[in-house]
């Protein structure tokens, strides 16, 4: 039924399919660790041999009730929620870039991924190269080298309010064999969806416009299970992961396989994971500005105006169709 489901609905309803005499609206499962009566079945929960949860910093009823309605809506295969928009855009980059590796970024970033990008992982070891998205596609594909793994970018800057060319940026990936990671907070899977435009990885700030009530800090990575892992570029996910019992993700999960590293792997060792709350399984949306309107209104999901990626009438790119004011914090 959730396929055939407006987005409205999702919003509500996705993510939790209650049964007879279960609550009404997702519990907040507000504990670190859970029951069971066999050594062996948290074996193979902890193995991912089975679905289910034993630790809260792995997986949570309440948080996964959330990676699924954002997954749902976004169109992905799968999701996991952060500590914050920062944890998310972080854990996107670490999950397939280590030291010595390089990644392309659009230039009109947030300022916190801007600075992650130009300070912070460069000490670690990971090298990027920023690009103007304005620029002609061949100039962009000139940045990238033999090592590069990713090409990043945001729908609308923030605060710069450019909208990203999906269509341009969509081949060049394709032509590099990289994943394109785009960070869709400013426009919400409500009035854009990447995948649909080429993207593979989708990353929001949920303290945004999906909170919508300024009263969580939180992040969320969606797999759009649309690029090829297994194309010779990321043997950190064809190859065994000492880190996780010798565990082959593409050959274990296949089109899945990099949100089972990042759920498994990455956050057992670094651990920034969003913890349960009110407002892991009730997204709310900022809600734009019409004539002589407040612009910090909030209102509940659905917005009464529906708008989602349109082309250009200049030509034939396609673009997200509507900017929102800029946001500040992640």
């Amino acid at each position: 039924m959730s396929s055939s489901w407006k987005i409205e609905t999702q919003a509500i309803q996705g993510g939790y399919t209650p049964k007879s005499g279960d609550p009404r609206v997702v519990t907040i499962c507000q504990s670190t660790t859970f029951k069971y009566d066999s050594a062996d079945h948290v074996t193979k929960l902890f193995d991912l041999e089975e679905a289910g949860f034993f630790y809260t910093r792995l997986g949570n009823p309440t948080t996964d009730a959330f990676e699924q309605k954002l997954a749902m809506m976004e169109g992905g295969v799968g999701a996991l929620a952060t500590s914050a928009g920062q944890a998310a855009t972080t854990l996107s980059i670490f999950n397939i870039c280590q030291a010595g590796q390089h990644f392309v970024t659009a230039s009109t970033l947030y300022g916190g991924t801007y600075n992650l990008f130009a300070c912070t992982l460069p000490k670690m070891g990971i090298e990027v190269t920023f690009v103007d998205p304005e620029a002609p596609a061949d100039e962009i594909l000139a940045a990238f080298r033999p090592n590069t793994k990713a090409l990043f970018a945001e729908t609308i800057g923030n605060p710069g309010l450019n909208v990203l060319d999906f269509e341009k940026f969509s081949a060049i990936a394709k032509e590099k064999g990289v994943p394109l990671i785009i960070d869709s907070t400013f426009a919400t899977p409500y009035l854009c969806r990447p995948f649909e435009h080429g993207a593979n990885v989708v990353v929001h700030s949920a303290t945004k416009y999906i909170d919508g009530l300024a009263t969580s800090v939180g992040g969320i990575i969606v797999d759009g299970g649309n690029f090829d892992w297994g194309n010779g570029r990321f043997p950190e996910l064809t190859e065994p992961d000492s880190s996780y019992h010798g565990l082959q993700y593409v050959k274990t999960f296949g089109s899945m396989a990099t949100s089972s590293r990042r759920g498994s792997s990455s956050c057992a060792t670094s651990a920034p994971r969003r913890a349960p709350s009110t407002r892991s399984s009730s997204p709310t949306a900022f809600r734009p500005c019409r004539s002589g309107c407040s612009a910090t209104a909030t209102t509940p999901w659905p917005w009464p105006n529906s708008w989602k990626a349109t082309r250009r009438s200049a030509g034939s790119s396609t673009r997200a169709s509507r900017a929102t004011p800029a946001m500040t914090g992640r």
